[in-house]
């Protein structure tokens, strides 16, 4: 069934960009390079394009696994550059096959054409491979703490959330989602005694929980992630006024903007959900929390566009709404 929705959206969408091109360049015939002829090529790759993403995420939304337009805004961001590299590609193609040895042009062209597109494979491979990585490790940390299930997405969600309004770029935001997803990998080295003691901690109990935040940067330097997840996972526990674990950090105001938008979804999704030895808080009950911590604990700036969008927001959809964020 996949694989007939697939083709059948292809070719339904290549249809519609078709009818748009004759629309446009219906008077040029043969191998006739013309403006008509662009306008069309560029108008059929936008429809098509376009068409084809409409379908599949209208599928998603037809099937209740996500928002409409929250989908299509955040596909569009992400391909619409890769469309306009194209298109002139297309185009210089397109005018070859109109002059003589046309073929044989094209052969030449093709070379470093299809080298790029080789390393454009393994870029994409050993993506793949960081983000099964990651779901590993995901799994082991969700494994070993009950609690620890949906939380790590669910921060994923909120911090993803945060960074959209707060202006920040695609890569940087999934640069911070992917932090939040591995924020709590430390807890991995902390002994189950601990870990799961159903009631409040002993002092000496709560200095082994904080030593979590450098036990999961060490995990992950082998990983190779950038700066920014780096310092997530690491000052996620930092408060903004420079104190907090791990002792050595950043001193008052210069938190890391990541770490800071970590430590808000952190500690909102931490207060509304049940724990062994409390029940979790109401919303309303977290927002007057995060306004009473706001410049000691949170950073202001990062707290003010949370509570902007916190309304609208649906953490315990954060596994479907996940899927098509990162």
């Amino acid at each position: 069934m996949k694989e007939l929705f697939n083709v059948s959206n292809v070719l339904v969408a290549n249809w519609i960009g078709g009818l748009v091109y004759n629309l446009i360049a219906h008077r040029a015939g043969g191998m006739v390079f013309t403006w008509s002829v662009v306008f069309g090529a560029v108008a059929f790759s936008f429809v098509a394009i376009l068409g084809n993403l409409v379908f599949f995420i209208l599928y998603f939304k037809l099937s209740e696994q996500g928002r409409f337009f929250a989908l299509l805004r955040d596909h569009i961001g992400g391909i619409l550059p890769n469309i306009l590299a194209t298109i002139p590609l297309g185009l210089v193609i397109g005018y070859i096959l109109t002059q003589p040895n046309a073929y044989l042009w094209i052969v030449l062209f093709m070379g470093p054409l299809m080298l790029a597109r080789y390393s454009f494979k393994v870029y994409l491979d050993s993506h793949t491979i960081l983000l099964r990585t990651i779901a590993s490790l995901v799994e082991a940390i969700e494994a070993k703490d009950p609690y620890t299930r949906g939380h790590s997405h669910r921060v994923a969600y909120l911090s993803c959330e945060i960074c959209k309004t707060m202006g920040c770029s695609r890569s940087f935001t999934d640069q911070v989602m992917i932090a939040a997803l591995l924020h709590d990998t430390g807890k991995i080295g902390v002994e189950d005694a601990v870990l799961l003691k159903p009631g409040p901690l002993t002092e000496e109990e709560y200095d082994i929980i904080k030593q979590h935040p450098v036990v999961g940067r060490r995990i992950i330097e082998s990983i190779n992630l950038s700066p920014v997840v780096n310092d997530a996972v690491l000052y996620h526990h930092r408060r903004y006024d420079g104190t907090g674990y791990p002792p050595e950090g950043p001193v008052a105001g210069e938190l890391p903007l990541s770490a800071a938008i970590l430590a808000v979804a952190d500690t909102y999704d931490a207060i509304i959900t049940d724990r062994p030895y409390r029940a979790g808080r109401t919303k309303a009950q977290a927002r007057e929390i995060l306004e009473e911590v706001t410049g000691t604990q949170l950073d202001p700036k990062v707290v003010k566009a949370f509570l902007h969008i916190e309304p609208r927001l649906r953490p315990e959809d954060a596994d479907k709404l996940l899927l098509y964020s990162i």
